[in-house]
C-alpha cells in the first residue's frame, strides 16, 4: 500500500464545505495545505511542501480539471447538502471522470445519504 503524498479537494461553487475540511486537517496536523484561488496558476499545482490542495469557492473546477488530471492528483469531491448543489456535484464528478482525474471518492457533507442521487 502506498501513501498519498498530496490530495486535491473540490466542491461545487458556493457550497462552503471546504473550510471545515481545512480546519479539521489543521487540527489533525496532517501537513501544510494551500488554497487555489481564481488568480492561482497551473504552476501552483507543482509539488511543494503542501499535502492538501483546496479549490477555493471563487475558483471553478472547469478551469482546473485538465491541470489536475495532468498532475495525476488524487481528488476528493465533497458533496454538500441541498438538491441544487448535489446536481452540481454530479456535474463535477462527470467532469473529473472525463478528464481522467483519479477520484478517490465522494464525501457527502450533511443530510442523509441517498444512493440514487
Amino acid at each position: 500500500m502506498t501513501a498519498i503524498e498530496r490530495l486535491f479537494c473540490c466542491s461545487p461553487h458556493g457550497s462552503a464545505v471546504l473550510p471545515a475540511l481545512a480546519q479539521a486537517w489543521d487540527q489533525l496536523n496532517l501537513g501544510p495545505q494551500r488554497w487555489l484561488k481564481p488568480d492561482s496558476t497551473i504552476q501552483d499545482l507543482a509539488p511543494g511542501t503542501e499535502r492538501l490542495l483546496l479549490l477555493s469557492d471563487g475558483a471553478e473546477l472547469v478551469d482546473w480539471a485538465e491541470a489536475v488530471a495532468a498532475w495525476r492528483l488524487p481528488t476528493l469531491l465533497l458533496i454538500p447538502a441541498g438538491e441544487r448543489l448535489r446536481a452540481e456535484a454530479a456535474l463535477h464528478y462527470a467532469l473529473l471522470l472525463q478528464q481522467q482525474v483519479p477520484v478517490l471518492g465522494l464525501l457527502q457533507v450533511g443530510e442523509p445519504w441517498h444512493p440514487a442521487d
